[in-house]
């Protein structure tokens, strides 16, 4: 009777539809409402009332007919419909998906055998639990359906659920440190063992990991693609304001001058003398040329007028009391100079796999071993 109370709490959990966190395909989401409907009828013997797929609003469903009684299916047998919208979301269109299930069908799956097997997991699955607690070890409850037909050493046809899908018990819903699970269930997981790099979530019931991308590269929950900066070749940094590879320049003047950053010029003092406009005589001073800048005249002194007159080294140019050159500038390889900007410029690329996209460089996120990639929890998934 114990056993028997047990597992009525077990099946009134069934009556909560499962939770499809993900978009969904139209076939995925028909998958999981054949799975459901046929477990709710396979506990009530009839099948819900209501019936909604969440996060899968293309669905519509009907149910009629009278509940399987003790004495088999009545005429007016029990059935439900789903029909779920195509890949263009409207109904009555050929793409349409039609699921049908009918009490009569469903009985033809031996309804009796299928809740004597659920009942012997059920009381398996506390047996083991009592001895683990009787012998101190832990976890008290089986983690996986693995672990009970391995403990309870159940025969191979119990390593699938009556339902036909591989299952685990839920010790979050049990105490820890007792047999007492009045609502233990037996809950959905798909495949339990999960193909590396697939771990198991158990919140999900999925094989789920990160999604992959190209070398250089990080996945944008965002924008559901991977996304990588864009390379410079040595020497530089990618300039998102102007879509560009920049450089410093590297400045290079003749020896024995320095470069003057304000007027962009190569620069030695510049050497010279005062110059007398009237003998042509030089003077190492301008007083020294005012001096002697002059000739006699019949009444008074004719005077000149004294200029500087520049000597510079060879490639530069008089300016003032400077000699001025143009410096030498050289680029990174793979760089060209743009003197407008003074900078060393260079067109900037992507790594391999990826393509550009204004001032990023985007590549599609891809799945390990087939899976999917689910872009409202950003994992890749199986069943």
């Amino acid at each position: 009777m114990v056993y028997l109370v047990f597992f009525l709490s077990f099946l009134l959990l069934l009556s909560v539809p499962p939770l499809i966190r993900a978009k969904k395909t139209t076939e995925t989401a028909a998958r999981y409402a054949k799975s459901y409907l046929t477990s709710y009828y396979y506990a009530h013997k009839d099948f819900p009332d209501n019936f909604t797929i969440p996060f899968y609003p293309y669905a519509e469903y009907q149910k009629g007919g009278s509940a399987t009684n003790a004495t088999g299916v009545p005429a007016n047998q029990a059935w439900c419909k789903v029909v779920l919208a195509g890949e263009d979301r409207q109904f009555g269109t050929p793409d349409d998906v039609v699921i049908t299930l009918t009490a009569s069908e469903l009985e033809k799956d031996a309804f009796e055998e299928t809740m004597r097997r659920a009942r012997i997991l059920e009381q398996a699955a506390y047996s083991v639990c009592l001895r683990r607690l009787s012998e101190g070890k832990t976890p008290i409850w089986p983690a996986t359906l693995d672990d009970l037909v391995r403990a309870a050493q159940l025969p191979p046809e119990y390593e699938t659920t009556p339902f036909g899908q591989k299952y685990i018990y839920d010790p979050s819903r049990c105490k820890p440190d007792s047999c007492d699970c009045g609502n233990q269930t037996i809950v959905w997981a798909g495949t339990l063992a999960c193909t590396p790099p697939y771990t198991l979530n158990t919140a999900t019931y999925r094989c789920e990991t990160s999604p992959t991308c190209p070398t250089g590269g990080t996945y944008d929950p965002l924008n559901d693609d991977c996304e990588a900066s864009p390379v410079c070749p040595p020497g530089g940094t990618y300039n998102p304001a102007t879509d560009r590879c920049e450089a410093t320049p590297t400045v290079s003047c003749p020896t024995g001058s320095t470069y003057d950053s304000a007027t962009g010029y190569c620069e030695v003092p510049a050497t010279g003398s005062w110059v007398c406009s009237l003998n042509g005589n030089s003077y190492p001073t301008q007083a020294d040329c005012q001096s002697n800048c002059y000739q006699p005249g019949k009444w008074y002194p004719i005077y000149g007028t004294c200029t500087y007159s520049s000597s510079c080294p060879t490639g530069f140019s008089p300016n003032g009391s400077v000699c001025v050159a143009t410096p030498s500038v050289t680029c990174p390889v793979g760089y060209t100079y743009v003197s407008a900007d003074g900078v060393c410029v260079a067109a900037a690329s992507c790594p391999t796999g990826y393509t550009k996209s204004g001032t990023t460089c985007t590549a599609p996120a891809t799945c390990p071993n087939g899976g999917e990639l689910d872009t409202v929890s950003d994992v890749c998934w199986t069943d």
